[in-house]
């Protein structure tokens, strides 16, 4: 017990430096029960850390991110197609994923890959400010070539 509880603190710690200040969708206490979790697994990749899960045949990414001080550098576009070879291996045939639509970085890495809009959230995400972004609902087929 105490050995997953130390992983969910280094996996913790490293989601914290791949989010900015105040939009943190999970605690501590989330990546605790992803280690005791069938469905949900952990990619801590020591500079980028994603959360996944595979549920029949599409692998849906719920976070994925690299440390701040990485960024630009490839690193996201590479730990992505990682996670798409991934899902290959495990005969998914789609991966999904949401992202903020003002996220512009990830929106152009994500459609490089060949990940198609395929739905959007209306005010999903909430900011400091009061305001609302929405959430793109992204897919990618995996007979597309990446």
């Amino acid at each position: 017990m105490i050995e997953k509880d130390l992983l969910a603190r280094e996996n913790f710690d490293l989601y914290e430096s791949c989010v900015e200040s105040g939009t943190a969708q999970f605690s501590f206490n989330d990546f605790i029960r992803f280690e005791k979790s069938e469905n949900i697994e952990v990619i801590n990749n020591r500079d980028s850390l994603a959360v996944i899960s595979l549920i029949r045949d599409e692998l849906e990414i719920y976070f994925i991110g690299v440390r701040r001080g990485l960024r630009n550098q490839g690193v996201g576009k590479k730990f992505l197609r990682n996670i798409i070879k991934l899902a290959r291996d495990r005969s998914a045939t789609s991966v999904i994923l949401e992202v903020n639509e003002k996220n512009t970085i990830a929106v152009y890495i994500y459609r490089s890959l060949n990940f198609k809009c395929c739905g959007i959230r209306k005010n999903y995400y909430y900011k400091a400010n009061g305001r609302r972004d929405n959430a793109l609902i992204m897919r990618l087929k995996l007979n597309a070539v990446t």
